[in-house]
């Protein structure tokens, strides 16, 4: 069994990992529900691709994490 602060480094490094898979795992949710929402309108017509554009952009910066913005390039 390793000693706490042996234990406790190996917290100090992982945490983050784990915290940013959690956050990808929610941020794939959102996005696939936003698909399963927004596809059957793109198809049937009742939405436009402008339209839809827009509302995914405001979707998208809810969901996503501090410091990131879709569809700018860097």
């Amino acid at each position: 069994m390793p000693n706490e602060s042996l234990i406790s480094e190996f917290n100090k490094f992982i945490s983050p990992i784990f915290e940013k898979l959690n956050n990808n795992l929610n941020e794939n949710q959102k996005i696939s529900e936003l698909r399963d929402w927004l596809l059957p309108m793109l198809m049937n017509g009742q939405v436009m691709v402008g339209q839809a554009y827009k509302q995914v952009q405001e979707v998208l910066s809810v969901a996503a994490e501090d410091g990131v913005e879709y569809g700018k390039k860097k």
